[in-house]
């Protein structure tokens, strides 16, 4: 049987840069799948080393338009650091009902951001860097049995060949994300998901990505919303 919880898992790649020419965003501000500025995604992790939150599996995320991949965004190649998922709290009685919480940071990561949104220029894709990605999960247990994974992720990263003067740069991005496939549960991988990044590219996991929310901005430019206030709709 499938299980279904909401989730966003981490996971090392060689990045192979996208090819063409960054710049810096045609327009700044606050896009989000609250009001339709951005389409939601789907995410693979591949379990490089057979285990789901091992340190080196790697994540590959692009955007989800309900027919096609990676339209309009991709953010891709972070991998779980050395340090794997650190429990941070446990609270689980005896009988293994409760909860634990854990903390994940990433290494490396690029992102790629489509021309054709009003964040590009319709000529010239954009282009960048993660420079930190982070997720706190926490897991609801009955009986000792995994039934609910809550997520909160954020990132940030600056784009290629844009001058840093300019200070430009995609600040934050929180995403809650739903488990539908994982290589143990004995179910066939699901189609139109990104592919698993390393490995044997068969074991992994894969999610569904309805929520999220991307901040681009620039020291010159106006942000369009307040990121601070739509942060408070996914607490």
């Amino acid at each position: 049987m499938k299980l279904l919880i909401t989730a966003f898992s981490l996971s090392v790649l060689t990045l192979i840069p996208l090819a063409g020419i960054a710049q810096c965003p045609a327009e700044v501000g606050v896009f989000t799948t609250l009001d339709g500025t951005l389409l939601a995604g789907r995410m693979s992790e591949a379990w490089c080393n057979g285990m789901q939150w091992e340190s080196g599996n790697v994540l590959n995320t692009e955007s989800w338009d309900g027919a096609a991949l990676g339209t309009q965004w991709k953010v891709y190649g972070m991998a779980i650091d050395a340090d794997g998922a650190v429990l941070l709290n446990s609270e689980l009685d005896q009988y293994g009902n409760g909860y634990e919480d854990y903390s994940i940071y990433y290494d490396g990561g690029e992102f790629w951001l489509t021309k054709d949104h009003t964040w590009g220029d319709g000529v010239n894709d954009l282009y960048g860097a993660v420079e930190e990605y982070h997720i706190l999960v926490t897991i609801t247990y009955i009986m000792g049995n995994p039934v609910g994974l809550t997520t909160n992720a954020t990132f940030n990263g600056a784009f290629l060949d844009c001058d840093p003067i300019n200070g430009c740069g995609i600040e934050f991005a929180i995403s809650n994300s739903n488990l539908l496939w994982r290589s143990d549960s004995g179910d066939t991988m699901l189609d139109d998901f990104p592919a698993l990044l390393c490995g044997s590219g068969l074991e992994g996991e894969q999610h569904d990505m309805p929520c999220l929310t991307y901040s681009v901005s620039c020291l010159t430019g106006t942000q369009s919303e307040s990121w601070g206030g739509l942060k408070t709709l996914y607490r």
